[in-house]
Protein backbone atom coordinates (compact mmCIF):
# COMPACT_ATOMS: atom_id res chain seq x y z
CA UNK A 1 0.00 0.00 0.00
CA UNK A 2 1.25 3.48 -0.76
CA UNK A 3 0.56 6.69 1.11
CA UNK A 4 -1.07 9.59 -0.68
CA UNK A 5 -3.51 12.44 -0.17
CA UNK A 6 -6.73 11.49 1.67
CA UNK A 7 -8.92 12.30 -1.35
CA UNK A 8 -6.74 10.36 -3.79
CA UNK A 9 -8.64 7.48 -5.45
CA UNK A 10 -7.57 4.01 -4.35
CA UNK A 11 -6.98 1.28 -6.93
CA UNK A 12 -6.61 -2.33 -5.85
CA UNK A 13 -4.42 -4.50 -8.08
CA UNK A 14 -5.28 -8.20 -7.88
CA UNK A 15 -2.53 -10.19 -9.59
CA UNK A 16 -0.71 -13.40 -8.69
CA UNK A 17 2.42 -12.65 -10.75
CA UNK A 18 4.69 -10.57 -8.55
CA UNK A 19 6.50 -8.87 -11.44
CA UNK A 20 3.23 -7.81 -13.11
CA UNK A 21 1.85 -6.57 -9.78
CA UNK A 22 4.98 -4.47 -9.20
CA UNK A 23 4.79 -2.90 -12.67
CA UNK A 24 1.10 -2.06 -12.27
CA UNK A 25 1.72 -0.66 -8.79
CA UNK A 26 4.54 1.59 -10.02
CA UNK A 27 2.52 2.79 -13.01
CA UNK A 28 -0.45 3.65 -10.77
CA UNK A 29 1.78 5.45 -8.27
CA UNK A 30 3.27 7.51 -11.11
CA UNK A 31 -0.29 8.35 -12.18
CA UNK A 32 -1.01 9.58 -8.63
CA UNK A 33 -3.22 6.80 -7.25
CA UNK A 34 -3.15 5.09 -3.87
CA UNK A 35 -2.52 1.38 -4.47
CA UNK A 36 -3.61 -1.75 -2.63
CA UNK A 37 -2.40 -5.19 -3.67
CA UNK A 38 -3.84 -8.70 -3.45
CA UNK A 39 -2.28 -11.92 -4.76
CA UNK A 40 -5.49 -13.85 -5.45
CA UNK A 41 -9.26 -13.56 -5.56
CA UNK A 42 -9.77 -14.58 -1.93
CA UNK A 43 -7.44 -11.81 -0.73
CA UNK A 44 -9.23 -9.39 -3.07
CA UNK A 45 -12.61 -10.12 -1.51
CA UNK A 46 -11.29 -9.70 2.03
CA UNK A 47 -9.40 -6.52 1.20
CA UNK A 48 -12.25 -5.13 -0.88
CA UNK A 49 -14.67 -5.46 2.02
CA UNK A 50 -12.20 -3.98 4.49
CA UNK A 51 -10.67 -1.16 2.41
CA UNK A 52 -13.44 -0.33 -0.12
CA UNK A 53 -11.16 0.77 -2.99
CA UNK A 54 -12.51 3.05 -5.70
CA UNK A 55 -11.54 0.60 -8.46
CA UNK A 56 -10.30 -2.99 -8.71
CA UNK A 57 -7.99 -4.21 -11.49
CA UNK A 58 -8.57 -7.99 -11.49
CA UNK A 59 -6.40 -10.63 -13.12
CA UNK A 60 -8.49 -13.47 -14.53
CA UNK A 61 -6.26 -16.53 -13.98
CA UNK A 62 -5.08 -16.90 -10.39
CA UNK A 63 -4.69 -19.64 -7.80
CA UNK A 64 -6.94 -20.01 -4.74
CA UNK A 65 -9.87 -18.14 -6.33
CA UNK A 66 -9.82 -16.95 -9.95
CA UNK A 67 -10.68 -13.40 -10.96
CA UNK A 68 -14.05 -14.22 -12.52
CA UNK A 69 -15.38 -15.94 -9.40
CA UNK A 70 -13.91 -13.24 -7.16
CA UNK A 71 -15.67 -10.61 -9.30
CA UNK A 72 -18.99 -12.47 -9.04
CA UNK A 73 -18.65 -12.58 -5.26
CA UNK A 74 -17.65 -8.90 -5.02
CA UNK A 75 -20.57 -7.87 -7.24
CA UNK A 76 -23.05 -9.88 -5.18
CA UNK A 77 -21.94 -8.51 -1.81
CA UNK A 78 -23.71 -5.40 -0.45
CA UNK A 79 -20.37 -4.04 0.84
CA UNK A 80 -18.57 -4.23 -2.50
CA UNK A 81 -21.22 -4.35 -5.25
CA UNK A 82 -20.65 -0.69 -6.21
CA UNK A 83 -16.87 -1.00 -6.65
CA UNK A 84 -16.08 -1.11 -10.38
CA UNK A 85 -13.96 -4.07 -11.46
CA UNK A 86 -11.84 -4.16 -14.62
CA UNK A 87 -10.53 -7.52 -15.81
CA UNK A 88 -6.91 -7.84 -16.92
CA UNK A 89 -5.62 -10.88 -18.74
CA UNK A 90 -2.72 -11.95 -20.91
CA UNK A 91 -5.31 -13.84 -22.99
CA UNK A 92 -6.97 -11.66 -25.60
CA UNK A 93 -10.19 -12.16 -27.48
CA UNK A 94 -13.87 -11.39 -27.27
CA UNK A 95 -14.70 -14.67 -25.51
CA UNK A 96 -12.47 -13.82 -22.56
CA UNK A 97 -13.82 -10.26 -22.44
CA UNK A 98 -17.40 -11.48 -22.66
CA UNK A 99 -16.86 -13.89 -19.76
CA UNK A 100 -15.38 -11.07 -17.70
CA UNK A 101 -18.35 -8.80 -18.36
CA UNK A 102 -20.79 -11.62 -17.57
CA UNK A 103 -19.01 -12.02 -14.21
CA UNK A 104 -19.57 -8.32 -13.49
CA UNK A 105 -16.50 -6.54 -14.84
CA UNK A 106 -17.01 -3.15 -16.49
CA UNK A 107 -14.22 -3.61 -18.97
CA UNK A 108 -11.56 -6.04 -20.16
CA UNK A 109 -7.97 -5.10 -20.98
CA UNK A 110 -5.09 -7.22 -22.25
CA UNK A 111 -1.75 -7.32 -20.43
CA UNK A 112 0.84 -5.99 -20.75
CA UNK A 113 -0.75 -2.57 -20.62
CA UNK A 114 1.09 0.64 -21.44
CA UNK A 115 0.94 3.45 -18.90
CA UNK A 116 -1.06 5.76 -21.22
CA UNK A 117 -3.69 3.06 -21.78
CA UNK A 118 -3.73 2.30 -18.04
CA UNK A 119 -4.26 5.99 -17.25
CA UNK A 120 -7.22 6.17 -19.63
CA UNK A 121 -8.68 2.88 -18.38
CA UNK A 122 -8.51 3.91 -14.71
CA UNK A 123 -9.88 7.40 -15.32
CA UNK A 124 -12.73 6.02 -17.42
CA UNK A 125 -13.70 3.43 -14.83
CA UNK A 126 -13.55 5.72 -11.82
CA UNK A 127 -16.68 7.30 -13.32
CA UNK A 128 -19.24 4.96 -11.75
CA UNK A 129 -21.99 5.67 -14.29
CA UNK A 130 -20.09 4.37 -17.33
CA UNK A 131 -20.07 0.82 -18.71
CA UNK A 132 -17.21 0.69 -21.19
CA UNK A 133 -17.19 -2.79 -22.70
CA UNK A 134 -17.50 -3.58 -25.51
CA UNK A 135 -15.95 -0.49 -26.97
CA UNK A 136 -17.82 1.33 -29.72
CA UNK A 137 -14.92 2.21 -32.04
Amino acid sequence: MTRSQPDTPTVMVVEDANAVRIVLRMQLIILGYRVLEACNGAEAIEMGRRERPDLILMDISMPVLDGLEATRLLCSSPETKDIPVVALSAVSGHECGDRAVEAGCREFAVKPIEIKELAELVARNLRRDVRTYPRQD
